[in-house]
């Protein structure tokens, strides 16, 4: 393992070069998905809290600013260091309330951004979704909009050979990229620990929205709110809750009786709140995604590798092979700490989230000819009723039916529909 050091570019809080700070060691950069980036190493000299540092770990410098220093009567001088997207965004305050509905992802990140040196880059997304920023922090509403929309920041600092910033930040769907690299064992992967972690299994999940007011008979808002939004309508009962049959035969609750050969089992129910949705097929597809996350036990992996330089980044994809923990899959990069000083890195890994699922507007696309299908069936009109497999009823169509519907609905479509409660599919 070679060591190295990065390049450190100080400025000072008006933006103003000083020169490249000596690094002397102990270098280390922390940073993860869900908001860690921290810097700290030993230098000669001191710099002022709030100074701004690039760091040229890779060809893109990254920007911190200071926060802590300590110096020894050695003379050796401890800097810490954090991440200037969230400094800068920690420390300004939404005073007013912003209650946004229908908005699309690009203005509401204009609105988090406003009055700060960042501004609005790529954003992934161009749905519209509600959101409520009432009294917090902008980084407290960068990740209520990272939760609603289902992205994730990638600020970029850059800064041209006359001194001049540039500060972006983007919102991608999902940050990094699949690497050819391979990490394995007897290799390049030094050190590896398989981690279960301490998190609750559920099987099933009941999903509240928002809350719905109270309101007269003419719909007039009369004050106060009552019970929030549910998809009972939606599934057909009561109960409200979505269920994965398979995680509750491993992960439910066993009764303490058998039956047929197998353990009599209930689902293990949770609750998921999402305050901002108000629409009850929005609100299952989200639930239903939610669960995908917690219907089995979370996994990690911690690796210890050489340093990787640019070759591997925060959120990138790499397959890793150690058959001593029994793991041959492609993992995704959810946390990273570079010791540059020591030649090594160390990395946390877990298996990609489960698929994002389509936007609302895919399904009002798809539910349209289906819902002109039923009326016609309804009416006994329906002109493609001889290239259906047995339809005649509309209970049959809701039931469990194979259909293949081409020309004159003007696209080709063939899918099992159970109950048409598949055709709800939404983005978490």
């Amino acid at each position: 393992m070679s060591a190295w050091e990065p390049k450190v570019l100080w400025l000072d809080r008006y933006d103003r070069v000083q020169g490249y700070l000596p690094v002397l060691g102990d270098v280390r950069h922390a940073e993860a998905l869900e908001g860690e980036d921290t810097l700290t190493f030993t230098s000669t000299v001191e710099p002022e809290k709030g100074d701004r540092l690039f760091a040229y770990f890779d060809e893109e410098p990254h920007e911190f600013a200071v926060c802590a220093i300590d110096r020894t009567s050695e003379g050796a001088v401890r800097v810490e260091a954090e991440g200037a997207l969230f400094k800068d965004l920690r420390h300004d305050y939404l005073f007013y309330s912003l209650f946004l509905r229908n908005q699309p992802a690009e203005d509401v990140l204009m609105q988090i951004l406003m009055r700060t040196p960042w501004t609005r880059g790529t954003v992934d997304d161009t749905k519209l979704a509600n959101i409520d920023l009432y009294r917090i922090s902008r980084l407290e509403a960068l990740w209520r909009f990272a939760t609603t929309w289902g992205l994730e920041p990638v600020p970029h600092s850059r800064i041209s050979a006359e001194g001049a910033i540039s500060r972006t930040l983007d919102m991608r769907r999902e940050r990094g990229e699949h690497r050819t690299l391979r990490i394995e064992e007897q290799k390049n992967l030094l050190s590896i620990t398989k981690s279960v972690l301490a998190t609750d299994v559920y099987s099933a999940l009941k999903g509240l929205g928002v809350s719905l007011p109270n309101v007269d008979d003419e719909g007039n808002w009369t004050g106060g709110y009552k019970r929030r939004l549910e998809f009972n309508e939606v599934l057909g009962h009561t109960w409200g809750t979505v269920e994965d049959e398979e995680a509750t035969k491993t992960w439910g609750i066993f009764q303490g009786a058998w039956q047929g050969g197998e353990p009599v089992m209930l689902p293990s129910t949770g609750e998921v709140i999402f305050p901002t949705i108000d629409d009850k097929v929005e609100l299952l597809d989200a639930t239903e995604e939610a669960l995908q996350k917690i219907e089995r036990p979370a996994l990690s992996y911690r690796v210890i590798v050489p340093s990787m330089g640019d070759a591997l980044g925060l959120g990138d994809y790499v397959q890793t092979i150690a058959p001593s923990v029994g793991l041959d899959a492609m993992l995704r990069v959810i946390r990273r700490v570079r010791y540059p000083s020591e030649g090594y890195e160390e990395l946390t890994l877990n298996r990609p989230k489960p698929q994002a699922s389509k936007d609302i507007s895919t399904f009002a696309e798809s539910a349209a000819p289906i819902a002109s299908l039923l009326e016609d069936l309804d009416s006994g009109t329906d002109p493609f009723s001889q290239r259906l497999m047995e339809v005649p009823t509309r209970e049959e169509v809701a039931g469990t039916v194979q259909t293949t519907v081409e020309d004159d609905l003007g696209q080709a479509f063939s899918d099992t529909y159970i109950g048409l409660t598949d055709l709800a599919e939404v983005s978490f």
